[in-house]
């Protein structure tokens, strides 16, 4: 196809010239990625509003007007499309926001008691610590230093802060898996480190 205006691209397509159609997806593509993926934040999803949009653009192919630039019409239905998409994944988010909130309700009570559970044992395994090694789990895990920044604090080394560190984990993890019947994966994300 030769070199194309973008009136004769719009005067082509409205007429049912599939080629022009394809000149002006080949043009716009990469820019309606782009824009797409802005709102969608997903690749996968602005390639698809982009088959989308020209789709919808072939379709209503008899509304454009010539006099005017094809692009500005291209990107209205660029909005329109990737507004829709917006719309139908929030609709879809709701529904399962919906089911997992049924499921959380009717599970809370139980989970509630299943942490407050979980607190007081991991209390009773921190208190039991040694002096030291406790002191500096406490540092990291409720004032989140660092293990340089404990060093620091309490004039050690870092190599010190470290083996206490993973003395106080070992510790803490065996006590946990000795007094609850909780899998292990289960107990290392409620202490979360």
């Amino acid at each position: 196809m030769q070199t194309l205006n973008n009136k004769d691209i719009a005067i082509r397509i409205k007429e049912g010239d599939f080629a022009a159609l394809e000149k002006l997806y080949q043009n716009n593509w990469i820019r309606l990625v782009n824009f797409s993926f802005g709102m969608l934040k997903s690749k996968e999803d602005a390639e698809e509003a982009v088959q989308d949009i020209f789709v919808r653009l072939w379709e209503n192919r008899q509304k454009i007007n010539p006099e005017m630039p094809i692009h500005g019409f291209l990107f209205v239905v660029a909005k329109r499309v990737v507004l829709n998409k917006l719309r139908t994944k929030a609709k879809e988010l709701q529904m399962v926001d919906i089911h997992e909130n049924d499921a959380w309700r009717n599970c809370l009570a139980e989970d509630q008691l299943i942490y407050s559970e979980l607190t007081q044992i991991s209390e009773h395994a921190i208190a039991k610590l040694p002096p030291k090694r406790k002191e500096i789990f406490l540092l990291r895990k409720n004032q989140g230093f660092t293990n340089k920044e404990i060093a620091n604090h309490l004039n050690v080394s870092t190599q010190y802060v470290e083996k206490q560190m993973a003395l106080a984990l070992s510790t803490i993890r065996a006590y946990l898996q000795a007094h609850t019947d909780i899998i292990l994966p289960l107990i290392l994300l409620f202490i979360n480190l």
